[in-house]
């Protein structure tokens, strides 16, 4: 997957904005009559409840084309949701409403509340131009103060944000923001910062950090005592410990989805928050800014209704019911696949596909900066984990856990990216027990107990204790029980810990795990060059992080520890793709971190991730035959939910 678009320079941007306008021209210049809206809003402008649609919609509303055919109003999306904490499903399914997006092909951006956008040549200034006449789900103006309002009040506010994220700093400090009027907002770095425009259309804006299009003035104003004074007595008259308590309530993370009064920008207005009710739900945005070609106003699809059950197999029990209408996440897994293909006619649902960027089935992460000095050191060994890498029997994992789909691989991206490199991909992939015994003989661990385990140097038997997320994924149960028997034969003790997914999190953070799993993020190159963190001690979300320290240190954080010199050089290397505009350097630094990655080997993979897959009900429509979960985006977002609809 190339670059070049996914970097566009100043005048690509330009010529794109010319196009969009160009192509939205023959509706501006429509009579506004001509507009349509659902039945329900069209009686709630007979009441009297709503202002026509012409007056909801901005002066220049975005023309979807649906993906196949001009859709019709009505119907629910009904899907489901892990637990109290899957909070991810909708991040990547009905949140993505940013001032830019990715367009369909995830090789460019388009517009999205902004019309038009530009980046100035050097990578240090970003202009964006709202559309005229947005307006939140309760009517009132989007403006750019609404984006200053938040970096104003709460960005730059260290009660509520005690570190910037880093996608909006530069080695020099922090973005600064301006709103030259009410329809411009301006993003100004000290440095280049060649990675702004994936960060603002991506996760990094609206996954785990709140979206900073998310923050409408008019509302939490009153709730922030820079702009209320009243509003530390209010929060604790309604019984919060104090204002920011309130405000973090009202728009933190995870609380935007368990708070039904906040406006916002989205195709449907939350009614059912994310609570002990065990369902999500939410009604058509009477006031969203987009339209089909025929001029009807979206989103086609009245709402969307999302179960939260316990386990993957109430899942499936709600998907052969025919109660699942659209959904990949956590049901379609391998081990539920036959069940569900049986099950096509009972519940009137057929499969699409979900290929998948994702390098490995399973990376295993071990703790470079281990708290104990002697399992540290021996973790950094890198001839000990060439062993443990090769006491594994892929093979058998790839035919008993993966149905034979796949093949050995380790942390290496896959072939088409930039970052390809068949030599790292394939080292010590080779099951090769006698090798594998050899080498730990020669690390002075020949010693073994009554069991046939080795000594470490401790003096106690040579255990690897793993984490593994109980709530996500259960083939890596089931690949870790095939490890553990692996190293069980080389005399190396495999103890699988199951957690949940915020725990192995929260103690990865901590630095207080031995090694963990997790996905084999970085396979193609989107995900590659913005979270290369799979291949350099680079990450602060917990999810890969196999030596905070490092990564502290990169980040300025404490605790830190300064690394060894290769790893320093990767780095580096990190911030030239972090800083350069150009696809052509971010490409050469990316080949550089994995060759680097490669010759240090820190982690452990298993296997190429097999193609996946997601039932789709046999009425749904508009949603294309394959759509590629990539994890750095809200992949069912990038297709246009908006324009999804049932039929009859």
């Amino acid at each position: 997957m190339g670059l070049i678009r996914l970097t566009p320079s100043r005048r690509t941007l330009l010529l794109g904005s010319a196009a969009a306008v160009a192509l939205l021209s023959p509706h501006v210049a429509a009579a506004q009559e001509a507009y349509k809206e659902a039945p329900a809003l069209a009686a709630r402008v007979a009441k009297g409840d709503l202002p026509p649609v012409a007056k909801r919609l901005p002066t220049n509303p975005q023309v979807i084309k649906p993906n196949k055919e001009i859709g019709r109003y009505g119907g629910t999306w009904r899907a489901t949701m892990l637990g109290a904490s899957d909070h991810w499903w909708l991040i990547k399914t009905i949140a993505y409403d940013g001032l830019i997006r990715y367009d369909l092909d995830t090789k460019g951006f388009i517009g999205n509340l902004a019309e038009s956008f530009e980046a100035s040549p050097d990578g240090k200034e970003f202009t964006f131009v709202l559309r005229d006449g947005l307006k939140w789900s309760d009517g009132q103006p989007f403006t750019s103060a609404d984006i200053q309002f938040w970096f104003d009040s709460v960005a730059k506010n260290s009660q509520l944000t005690p570190s910037l994220p880093s996608w909006l700093r530069t080695a020099s400090g922090p973005v600064e923001i301006t709103s030259p009027d009410a329809r411009t907002v301006k993003f100004v770095f000290k440095e280049p910062n060649g990675l702004f425009l994936r960060n603002l259309a991506s996760n990094s804006n609206i996954g785990d950090n709140p979206p900073i299009e998310g923050f409408p003035k008019h509302y939490l104003a009153k709730l922030h005592a820079d702009h209320n004074p009243n509003a530390d007595a209010e929060a604790k008259a309604a019984g919060f410990s104090g204002w920011v308590e309130r405000f973090t309530t009202v728009t933190g993370p995870l609380s935007r989805w368990r708070f039904t009064g906040l406006p916002t920008m989205q195709a449907w207005i939350l009614t059912a928050p994310y609570d002990d009710k065990r369902r999500v739900a939410a009604e058509r945005n009477p006031y969203y800014h987009k339209i089909d070609p025929n001029g009807q106003q979206l989103p086609y699809l009245d709402g969307y209704d999302f179960r939260v059950v316990d386990d993957a197999e109430a899942m499936v029990l709600r998907a052969t019911a025919g109660e699942i209408d659209l959904q990949d996440r956590t049901l379609a897994s391998l081990r539920n696949k036959s069940i569900l293909f049986d099950n096509q006619d009972k519940g009137k649902y057929h499969f699409f596909e979900v290929p998948q960027p994702h390098h490995n089935t399973m990376v295993l992460f071990l703790n470079h900066n281990h708290a104990n000095p002697q399992k540290r050191a021996l973790i950094r060994n890198k001839d000990f984990r060439i062993a443990l890498s090769h006491a594994i029997n892929r093979k058998e994992i790839i035919d008993l856990v993966y149905y034979g789909q796949g093949e050995p691989w380790q942390v290496a991206p896959r072939k088409g990216s930039v970052g390809y490199d068949e030599k790292v991909a394939k080292q010590y992939t080779e099951y090769d027990k006698a090798k594998a015994n050899k080498i730990l003989d020669e690390l002075k661990l020949d010693k073994r107990d009554s069991a046939g385990f080795r000594i470490g140097p401790d003096g106690s038997r040579l255990s690897i204790i793993v984490e593994a997320p109980s709530d996500f994924r259960p083939d890596w149960i089931d690949v870790l029980e095939t490890v553990k028997k692996h190293w069980k034969e080389v005399g190396v003790d495999l103890q699988i810990r199951p957690l949940g997914r915020a725990l192995i999190r929260n103690r990865a953070l901590a630095n207080e795990h031995e090694a963990f799993v997790f996905l084999g993020n970085g396979g193609e190159d989107i995900d590659l060059v913005m979270h290369p963190d799979n291949f350099l001690p680079y990450d602060q979300t917990g999810y890969r992080t196999f030596a905070l320290l490092w990564s502290n240190w990169f980040a300025g954080k404490q605790p830190s520890e300064e690394p060894p010199e290769n790893i320093k050089k990767a780095f580096d290397l990190y911030r030239k793709v972090q800083s350069s505009p150009d696809p052509k350097v971010q490409g050469e630094a990316i080949k550089e971190i994995v060759k680097i990655s490669g010759d240090e080997f820190f982690n452990i993979g298993i296997s190429l991730a097999p193609p996946g897959y997601g039932l789709i009900a046999n009425s749904m429509r508009n949603v294309p035959d394959s759509v590629t979960d990539i994890g750095t985006i809200p992949y069912i977002g990038v297709v246009k939910p908006e324009q999804f609809f049932k039929a009859q």
